[in-house]
C-alpha cells in the first residue's frame, strides 16, 4: 500500500497496459507518469525516479479474518467497488494452482535457489538488496527471528487467515516468544501477533514494510536478495 502525495502533489492512479518483469505499472492521471506497482518508482514522466510512500503507521496486514480485524476496528469503513464489498468468484484461481504458469511472459535470469512460485515474504528497503522469507518455513515455526542492519526482526505467519507480519523487536526485549495469537517479551509484555497491539498497556509494536508475492517476482525485482532457508 503506497501513499498518493508526491512531491507536494496528490496523484491519482489508474492500471496501464504496461507490464514491468511481469509485474502491473500503473499511471498517473495529472502527470501520465508510469509507476512500478512492484516497487513504488516513477519509471517515465516528470516524476521520474520519484518513489510513492509505502504506508506503514498503524497495522500492516495483508490479510486479517475480517472478524478479527472488526474486533480490533468496530468502526472501519469497508471499500464498496460497483455496491460490491466482495468478489464470489477468483479471477485468477486457475494460475494460482498451476506451478508451471510462471507469469504473463517469459522470466529472464529466473533465480533457482526457489521454485518459482513459492510464496515468500520480503523485506527491501529502499537501495537494499532484500531478504526474501519462505511462507513453507513460517509455516513450520512460531516465528522467524533476523536482523536487519543492526536491527532485530521477527517474522510471522498467521496459518488460520493467512495474514504474515513483520516486526522490530523493542530494543529493551532482546527477544520474542510466541504463543498462539501473542508475542511476549521476557519482561511479561506482550502484543498481538498480526496486529502488533500492545495488551495490557505499553506502546504497540513497530511494522516493517513487506511484500507478500511469488519467489519469481520477488527475485526479479531484488536480484541479489538474502534466501533465509528454503522451505
Amino acid at each position: 500500500m503506497y501513499g498518493r502525495r508526491v512531491a507536494g502533489r496528490t496523484l491519482t492512479f489508474g492500471v496501464s497496459e504496461w507490464l514491468e518483469k511481469n509485474a502491473q505499472v500503473l499511471y498517473d492521471r495529472e502527470t501520465d507518469g508510469l509507476w512500478s506497482h512492484a516497487t513504488g518508482v516513477c519509471l517515465a514522466g516528470p516524476l521520474r525516479g520519484k518513489r510513492l510512500e509505502r504506508f506503514v503507521a498503524g497495522t500492516v496486514t495483508p490479510r486479517i479474518l475480517w472478524a478479527a480485524w472488526r474486533a480490533l476496528y468496530p468502526t472501519t469503513r469497508v471499500l464498496s467497488v460497483d455496491g460490491r464489498e466482495d468478489n464470489a468468484s477468483e479471477r485468477y484461481a486457475d494460475y494460482r494452482r498451476d506451478p508451471a504458469r510462471v507469469g504473463l511472459y517469459p522470466v529472464a535470469n529466473r533465480d533457482r535457489r526457489l521454485p518459482a512460485k513459492t510464496l515468500v515474504v520480503g523485506v527491501a528497503p529502499p537501495g537494499e538488496d532484500g531478504v526474501a522469507y519462505p511462507l513453507g518455513l513460517l509455516n513450520r515455526r512460531p516465528l522467524v527471528t533476523d536482523r536487519r542492519n543492526g536491527t532485530p526482526l521477527v517474522v510471522l505467519l498467521d496459518n488460520r487467515s493467512g495474514a504474515t507480519a513483520v516486526w522490530k523487536i523493542p530494543p529493551d526485549a532482546n527477544t520474542l516468544t510466541r504463543n498462539g495469537n501473542v508475542l511476549a517479551g521476557p519482561d511479561g509484555r506482550a502484543w498481538q501477533a498480526v496486529t502488533g497491539r500492545a495488551l495490557g498497556g505499553g506502546p504497540d509494536l513497530v511494522p516493517v514494510p513487506h511484500t507478500r508475492a511469488y519467489w519469481f517476482a520477488w527475485s526479479a525485482f531484488h536480484p541479489r536478495t538474502r534466501l533465509v532457508a528454503a522451505p
